[in-house]
């Protein structure tokens, strides 16, 4: 059962713009217990991170799924499966953590690694930047994105995601347990923990549905189109897999735009 279809049956479930909403509906409504469903990477993070320090209203919990992005990088440049050129980190997530924890991607893996930001033209030349390390045949670390990103990042923001959170080992839908890339309370701070606090049992779901493909699309070893339920059992009116869910997923964008003109062009 998804949240929305909790809702639908009744469940008091509310869409929030932040963790700040959260606690503002918890403060307003002391009698009634409200738990956040803390999701994100390292861009989201510190917001609840600043929460948690703040000593938040008392009927207010969390339930931490944050998740950290080089971790990942690194599992998929180590698939021998896959045919990677280049990397393009993801710029909101270098503002917080800088560039360092990318060093190793050109330096061990020799893999080209630009961090660049969201604008057509940010995602065009650093394309462009990979290409040119291709060509050179020298793998390096490059920031496009530095009207926002520098070397260090937010330093406060990574230390107080330090004090806030441990790092573990988490399970990543269709890929698997990626070590050291889910954040979890420290033991300082486990009494806003929703788990911990509602005795909450955690049953073990299906990690995907039968026939969906949405691991080995969001890994790009297969478009959306090749996936079967894509567009039949699995629409964005009625998603099956992560990657038409999320308005960001590949499914959902590919959706969006002219199926029959990409499936033609492909």
């Amino acid at each position: 059962m998804s949240l929305l279809d909790a809702k639908a049956e009744g469940a008091d479930v509310r869409v929030v713009y932040g963790v700040g909403d959260a606690a503002k509906m918890a403060k307003k409504e002391r009698s009634r217990e409200f738990s956040f469903f803390a999701v994100g990477f390292e861009t989201t993070t510190p917001s609840t991170a600043v929460e948690i320090t703040g000593k938040p209203p008392s009927n207010l919990s969390f339930l931490i799924s944050h998740r950290l992005i080089p971790p990942a990088m690194k599992m998929l440049v180590e698939m021998r499966d896959l045919s990677l050129n280049g990397f393009i980190a993801p710029g909101h997530v270098s503002t917080i953590i800088g560039l360092k924890p990318y060093e190793d991607f050109p330096s061990v893996y020799h893999m080209p690694t630009v961090v660049a930001g969201f604008e057509p033209l940010d995602l065009l030349f650093g394309i462009y930047m990979i290409l040119k390390q291709l060509k050179e045949g020298k793998p390096r670390l490059e920031n496009e994105y530095v009207r926002a990103v520098h070397w260090e990042g937010n330093p406060k923001a990574v230390e107080l995601m330090e004090e806030v959170f441990e790092v573990t080992d988490g399970n990543w839908r269709g890929l698997g347990t990626i070590p050291s890339s889910k954040l979890e309370l420290r033991e300082k701070y486990v009494t806003y923990d929703a788990h911990l606090r509602h005795d909450v049992k955690v049953e073990h779901g299906v990690d995907l549905q039968p026939g969906c493909r949405c691991h080995l699309v969001v890994v790009g070893k297969i478009k959306p189109t090749d996936c079967p339920l894509f567009m039949k059992t699995c629409t964005p009116q009625k998603p099956v897999g992560a990657c038409m869910v999320s308005a960001e997923g590949t499914c959902r964008i590919w959706a969006k735009t002219d199926s029959n003109q990409l499936r033609s062009s492909s």
